[in-house]
């Protein structure tokens, strides 16, 4: 690179959806099963992307997708990627109160702290 060459910086973050959505909304055994996709194909298929091209990224997971899918939250934390709150079951944050909405957050945060020995040092709010 040349020595005065503009530099560029991007930020990738994923969400780890999942069927979180799916089970929140109650749906049915067929819509469900397309949340398995994500952590089943997607997730292996972004890690090895990642790890390929060495490139850190941020997870922005659902506490029901860390606690649903342990492996894919161990192979995220396995490549260096920093874990992030998003809500429990993908929540529609802006038609619950607060009081809801910290105790969803709160509920989020002690499960990245389990699952990765570190508090979260981001949240991306659900919908």
């Amino acid at each position: 690179m040349a020595p005065n060459a503009a530099r560029l910086t991007v930020a990738l973050t994923f969400d780890g959806d999942a069927l979180s959505d799916a089970v929140r909304r109650g749906d049915p055994p067929v819509k469900l099963s397309h949340g398995e996709f994500g952590p089943r194909v997607g997730i292996p298929r972004i890690l090895e992307l990642l790890r390929r091209e060495q490139i850190p990224a941020t997870w922005f997971m659902p506490g029901h997708s860390l606690e649903t899918f342990p492996a894919s939250t161990e192979a995220i934390l396995a490549g260096d990627h920093e874990i992030a709150c998003h809500g429990w079951y993908h929540e529609d944050f802006s038609a619950i109160g607060a009081d809801e909405q910290a105790e969803i957050l709160g509920r989020c945060i002690e499960k990245v702290r389990e699952v990765s020995g570190a508090a979260p040092r981001g949240h991306r709010a659900p919908y």
